[in-house]
């Protein structure tokens, strides 16, 4: 690079600024989403297999119901208990609130909109899986665009880290503000060499807290009198905060950046 002012992936560069690297996560560095996204597609595209054998499965053990009922009622919960997990592992109602917009969506689109057309087709019988394959198809592609519109940039002067697509922010670090450097492997990052560098700075950029927390409550009736005991307790701990805004996120190939900042960072 020389003197003149340019533009790189949307970053002004400095004067004098030369691009040691510039990376976006690793592809299988948000596999845990992808992981959702792909039991979703599998769910739906296992049900289209399977929906004749579960409705003559139905048919034969409880004659006495609706056979669509109880398939929409095991079809939903294959949907409803999963999302429910993943929104507690990652303390997000937003699972929940998809899936059940999917569900609720080809539900609505197979009882009511399908009327008098039962038996046109195939896609007609499937078309609630068929919306979930979709929701599960788009999700997959919007994580792919999420990942791709993060990118980090180790140039000669500083880390920047930036992020493009509905929206544009851009966080820019000096390598002299940086106080610690953590590099964090996952096993799979190990074998497959990704993992996420986490600078972190005395303004304290770069940490975030676990908390946890209990209680204990007794209570009891002595001579007619209500008595209650409580007792509780918690603590929280600072941790490296592995987040794409803050961190150079499953990045592939860390262990050279790692050493090319801490050599930026004596000097």
């Amino acid at each position: 690079m020389g003197n003149e002012k340019v533009r790189f992936s949307g970053v002004q560069l400095l004067d004098e600024e030369e691009i040691f690297k510039a990376v976006h996560p690793h592809v299988l560095g948000m596999y845990k989403l992808y992981v959702i996204w792909f039991y979703f597609i599998a769910t739906s595209v296992f049900f289209m297999m399977k929906r004749k054998a579960i409705l003559h499965h139905v048919a034969s053990h409880l004659p006495s119901f609706s056979h669509n009922g109880i398939y929409l009622f095991v079809w939903s919960l294959a949907l409803i208990i999963p999302a429910i997990i993943i929104a507690v592992s990652r303390i997000s109602l937003r699972w929940i609130i998809w899936i059940v917009l999917a569900g609720g969506l080809g539900i609505y689109l197979k009882e009511f909109t399908s009327v008098g057309l039962k038996e046109s087709g195939n896609y007609i019988n499937n078309i609630e899986n068929i919306v979930v394959l979709l929701f599960g198809i788009v999700g997959t592609m919007g994580t792919e665009w999420y990942r791709q519109c993060h990118t980090y940039i180790v140039t000669n002067r500083r880390l920047v880290i930036s992020s493009h697509g509905l929206w544009h922010s851009e966080r820019s670090l000096a390598y002299s503000k940086i106080n610690d450097l953590i590099l964090q492997k996952s096993f799979l990052g190990s074998m497959l060499n990704f993992g996420s560098i986490v600078p972190l700075t005395a303004s304290g950029i770069g940490a975030g807290a676990n908390m946890a927390g209990g209680g204990l409550g007794v209570s009891a009736s002595l001579f007619g009198v209500n008595m209650g005991v409580g007792v509780g307790g918690g603590h929280s701990q600072n941790v490296p905060k592995e987040s794409l805004a803050y961190t150079l996120f499953n990045i592939p190939e860390p262990d050279d950046i790692h050493s090319y900042i801490l050599d930026k960072m004596t000097k």
